[in-house]
């Protein structure tokens, strides 16, 4: 599976000259970047039991933003609707319908004239990635009409989709490392360069899958583990992560697969369970996962110590790997590790806190002491408490190999916002959004070239089903977008400060479209994204007319066009619409030569 252009995206946070970077602000609806400034994001979290709003107020303030990050998350609004998209597999529509209590939220706390500036992103994890057939797909159709009509900005391809698991811990990791600030540091001491020693680990436990993310000072891990490296230029800064996310190891999806694993009969045909990990006579009748409903029987055999042994086998199974690195060190762990460990007392209230590996042990062997009355108290995660914890202990100790004395971490919330990978999507939304709308803009400052840029950057967007003018979807444009070729001639197009408008229209492709961008780690950003840089050494494809010194703007264009009436419409067409700036001279190519290289999609596969 490719990686999202959202989280290409991300990582081209990379070394971006931040005081150029101009921003949509929340005070006065205009761009700047001379003031603080404050402006919204919007991410949706699809999971498995529960769709999740995180609205982020991000502050820009540009005394502080030289030093560390360009914006920071000042507020985040959060909301919760249940059950999950999955759960409408049978009712698209329904699925659509769950998301409007989260809009109608956002609609309210966003300023209605920061709409169309405020762009809106949601992801789906596990639970849609383990539905059958179309069944995802038509989900998501449904889902995408609403976002998109959501009246926030939502013109990307991939504003709404299924992200890839290991998409999920590299962002988890992120917010984590950020709300800790052990990235960037205001310390004069320690400087304000990110190091893995400072960094800390993160473990994210859902519902289908479970991901571990961290930032090795031994390289050597990568070659142990072929395919969990991710090479990362955060804000100029490299940084090799390792991580990897493994489906099916997901409390509940682990719930399912050690009660299949324990059970002889014929569990297809009757559904019938039977586990070690509920007392005898206890029955959990019509428990669904998976669009399939399953009976669940106790059994007398039922206690901590054939618990334990049925999930070790489970967990023993799986791809879990050990990590020698990480024995001693703190790792922090959230989502469902923290809501088992706050059920059993381990730890108290949202803020979390240490403890050691042994203590979900402890609370396991008292777990799996109660009886069937005393698990049928009407608390859902209740009859479950046995089988989760001795999970959780199974899955650190036997799979990642954590000693009892482990030092662990219980998160939910740091600095008051949730541990979770949508802040790190919300930065790498936000960043984006704000780089392309503030190079439009800067582009058009030019009175000269104003009009021309306007109607080329109408022709980017008249593709994306996104009006700009009120940001809502409209099923009936279908105009294409520029292609290629025709970016060619846009490049021609300068301004009076040789400003590279290529670049700017390639911006505006990138969020709106999902264009390719160079791979991660590989050329600079810094002069790429510079939108002062010109045009000192022009591709071939641009050749300066003989009277350039009479009339700097004419300039003579060849266009690597085909010979069809297609391409001879447009360029009728933008040779009118220059009104004689430009002089247009059409010629043919094999190969058209793209001026900003493609991402290689084969290194970016989902391993």
């Amino acid at each position: 599976m490719l990686f999202s252009f959202l989280f290409i995206s991300f990582f081209s946070l990379l070394s971006v000259v931040m005081t150029k970077t101009q921003y949509w602000c929340h005070g006065d609806g205009i761009l700047n970047n001379q003031h603080t400034c404050r402006f919204f994001t919007i991410v949706i979290d699809a999971g498995s039991t529960g769709t999740r709003l995180h609205l982020y107020k991000f502050i820009h303030d540009p005394a502080t933003a030289a030093h560390g990050m360009p914006f920071k998350v000042e507020k985040e609004i959060f909301q919760e609707v249940k059950p999950g998209l999955s759960s409408f597999a049978k009712s698209p529509i329904g699925a659509a319908d769950s998301l409007e209590p989260l809009l109608q939220r956002a609609r309210k706390e966003v300023p209605h004239f920061m709409w169309e500036k405020t762009p809106i992103t949601l992801k789906a994890t596990a639970g849609l990635r383990l539905l059958p057939g179309d069944m995802a797909d038509d989900i998501l159709e449904k889902v995408e009409e609403r976002i998109f009509n959501s009246g926030f900005f939502a013109a990307f391809p991939d504003a709404v989709n299924v992200m890839p698991g290991s998409d999920e811990g590299v962002y988890s990791w992120f917010t984590l490392n950020i709300l800790l600030e052990t990235l960037f540091t205001d310390e004069p001491t320690i400087g304000n360069k990110p190091a893995a020693h400072r960094s800390v680990a993160a473990f994210d436990l859902g519902g289908g899958s479970t991901q571990l993310t961290y930032w090795p000072n031994n390289e050597a891990v990568f070659s142990e583990h072929v395919g969990y490296e991710r090479d990362i230029d955060f804000f100029g800064h490299h940084i090799r992560l390792f991580t990897h996310s493994f489906l099916g190891n997901g409390l509940i999806a682990a719930r399912l697969n050690i009660l299949q694993l324990e059970t002889e009969n014929d569990i297809e045909t009757t559904h019938q369970l039977i586990t070690s990990c509920m007392p005898e006579g206890f029955q959990l009748t019509e428990w669904e996962y998976a669009l399939k409903f399953w009976n669940i029987n106790g059994s007398s055999s039922y206690s901590y110590d054939t618990c334990y042994d049925v999930t070790k086998r489970f967990v023993e199974s799986s791809e879990i790997m050990h990590l020698r690195e990480l024995k001693g060190a703190p790792v922090y762990l959230f989502s469902y590790f923290f809501d088992r460990g706050l059920n059993s007392g381990l730890v108290k209230g949202n803020d979390g806190g240490q403890i050691e590996l042994r203590q979900f042990k402890e609370a396991a062997k008292t777990a799996c002491q109660r009886g069937k009355l005393e698990i049928n108290d009407g608390s859902h995660w209740m009859p479950w408490q046995c089988l989760d914890l001795t999970y959780i202990y199974s899955l650190l100790r036997d799979g990642y190999q954590f000693e009892d004395n482990q030092p662990i971490v219980l998160a939910k919330k740091i600095k008051g916002m949730e541990v979770s990978w949508g802040q790190g999507l919300a930065f790498a939304t936000a960043n984006e959004f704000q780089l392309t709308e503030g190079a439009i803009k800067t582009a058009s400052s030019s009175e000269q070239n104003a009009t021309v840029v306007d109607q080329i950057v109408d022709l980017v967007y008249s593709g994306t089903n996104q009006n700009r003018e009120n940001g809502r979807y409209d099923p009936s444009d279908t105009v294409s977008t520029i292609d290629s070729d025709e970016e060619n001639f846009i490049i021609a197009l300068l301004n009076d400060q040789k400003i590279d408008l290529m670049e700017k229209i390639e911006k505006s492709r990138g969020v709106n479209q999902g264009a390719k961008f160079p791979s991660i780690g590989g050329q600079s950003s810094k002069d790429a994204l510079n939108l002062e840089v010109g045009l000192e050494n022009p591709p071939e494809d641009i050749i300066t007319s003989d009277d350039q010194e009479e009339d700097p703007f004419e300039i003579e264009v060849r266009l690597m066009l085909d010979e069809d009436e297609e391409d001879e419409e447009f360029l009728v067409y933008m040779k009118e619409m220059m009104s004689g700036t430009v002089e247009c001279v059409a010629a043919n190519k094999d190969e058209p030569t793209s001026l900003i290289d493609d991402f290689d999609d084969d290194d970016y596969e989902e391993k």
